[in-house]
């Protein structure tokens, strides 16, 4: 029997202390248009990694809901200190973006998500030139003045349960229920598009501090609490796929959660995440 343990990020909202939220993947670029990327010998099939970075006190900006048949249909877009970057690497090119402040009222980052119905969810970054974004890398050739970098991630299915409604997209989403991933690089009217395999999604925060140990046919997760800070308690066979095990409010002490895993799984992740 082999038992690991994975201690989770943090999502810091309102006052909590902020951290940076990474996205990496990768996939395969499909089409290139336009005479811009001609330069850099980029062409359909040359695999693509990419690394979305933001910080996780970025807050909502704009919200709508629309209920429909008990469902809660939702969108918002986020602003502020976002610290916002995004790198695509093809080969020897990377092509980079960043925007530390997202101005109020500035559509950059996005999400489109269902409650309880409907699809699909959808989390898109948009980092463009007539956004405020800056390109310290952007391999294109002639003089360009119009850049993008654009990630879109969705969830087709269903009821749709990729994102909840009007929370930033952190290490507690469902990757798992990703079914399509893509994004393209945008220099004037050419454009370099690529798809993201889903599969290869993870996402990234620092971890909380916590103390694992064995007794007999249980463990024990022992972590420092917050008062007013509620705790999920999550478990994974793959590190992919999580599922709520418990939750625990904090009380300004150190929490303790038993688990019994091993009669049902032969090996076994846990985090514990904010809620």
């Amino acid at each position: 029997m082999k038992l690991l343990y994975i201690s989770a990020g943090i999502l810091a909202i309102g006052n909590l202390s902020a951290s940076e939220v990474k996205w990496t993947a990768r996939g395969t670029v499909t089409s290139v248009s336009g005479a811009a990327f001609s330069g850099t010998g980029t062409t359909a099939g040359h695999a693509v990694e990419i690394v979305l970075v933001y910080d996780s006190n970025t807050f909502v900006d704009g919200r709508t809901f629309l209920p429909i048949n008990g469902a809660l249909a939702g969108r918002a877009w986020f602003t502020g200190a976002a610290d916002l970057g995004i790198h695509v690497k093809i080969g020897d090119n990377t092509w980079s973006g960043e925007m530390p402040v997202v101005p109020a009222g500035t559509n950059v980052m996005e999400s489109v998500c269902w409650d309880f119905g409907g699809s699909p969810d959808t989390f898109v970054v948009t980092l463009d030139s007539a956004r405020g974004g800056s390109f310290p890398s952007f391999p294109h050739a002639g003089n360009e003045s119009v850049r993008a970098l654009k990630l879109d991630f969705r969830d087709e299915t269903s009821p749709a349960e990729l994102f909840d409604v009007h929370v930033l997209p952190d290490s507690v989403t469902k990757v798992c229920a990703m079914t399509k991933a893509s994004g393209s690089v945008v220099a004037g009217s050419s454009t370099l598009s690529f798809t993201l395999d889903p599969s290869t999604v993870h996402i990234t925060q620092p971890r909380v501090p916590v103390t694992l140990v064995k007794d007999g046919n249980s463990i024990h997760l022992s972590w420092q609490s917050e008062v007013g800070i509620a705790y999920r308690i999550e478990g994974s066979s793959d590190l992919r796929c999580w599922s709520e095990e418990a939750i625990q409010s904090g009380n300004g002490l150190v929490r303790q959660q038993t688990l019994t895993p091993f009669a049902t799984h032969p090996k076994r992740f846990y985090r514990i995440v904010e809620r």
